[in-house]
């Protein structure tokens, strides 16, 4: 009986929510996260709650993020895979960013994921297995000038994909970075939102 576990951060819609879905389909348990907490429940409403634990809260709390490892422990005392997929954006270029939307940008889209794989190691280690994927962006390499935050920590999460992977890869630990194209639901809602302030939630 398949008893593997993974955590799927931003998983109410997109891209996280169809990982997290595949992964009940393949007979995992999955701790799936968001900040919206009616979507969440929404997403997820016809699976066992046997099979899926719901974690709402926002990201940008590391407290919250130790709180998701600590939890998804606890119900099923492992840990397998981790997909760190949450993020947020706001347009805003060098000129005219600001301290606040940077440091919460960096803060999610950096510093959060980090630290789930600082705290999901020794579980996989202890195991000698287990698998992370930091969910970056093809917008790491093809910037358009508009989302300095975001490139920046997309494009850091790569490196940092590099360094993780040379410290847990001898313990059996693979880790690996995925860049996908914008999905065309959030090519819509930016389209459809004012550019002067474009914020997009995954």
């Amino acid at each position: 009986m398949n008893n593997r576990v993974a955590i799927v951060t931003g998983a109410s819609r997109g891209i996280g929510k169809s990982i997290a879905l595949r992964l009940l389909d393949e007979g995992y348990n999955v701790s799936v996260t968001s900040n919206d907490r009616h979507e969440l429940v929404e997403a997820f409403a016809q699976v066992s709650g046997e099979k899926v634990l719901i974690q709402d809260g926002d990201l940008i709390e590391l407290d919250f993020a130790h709180q998701i490892v600590e939890q998804t422990v606890e119900k099923w005392g492992r840990i397998d895979v981790l997909i760190n997929n949450a993020a947020w954006r706001v347009s805003e270029t060098l000129r005219t960013m600001s301290l606040e939307n940077w440091e919460k940008t960096i803060r999610i889209c950096l510093t959060t994921p980090t630290f789930l794989a600082k705290w999901v190691a020794p579980y996989m280690e202890k195991q000698h297995r287990g698998v992370i994927v930091n969910i970056s962006s093809i917008m790491a390499n093809l910037p358009g000038g508009t989302g300095a935050a975001y490139i920046a920590a997309k494009g850091a999460i790569l490196s940092l994909t590099y360094e993780m992977a040379a410290l847990l890869g001898p313990s059996g630990v693979r880790v690996v970075a995925v860049s996908p194209v914008i999905s065309i639901p959030s090519l819509v809602r930016i389209l459809s939102i004012s550019r002067e302030r474009i914020l997009v939630r995954r």
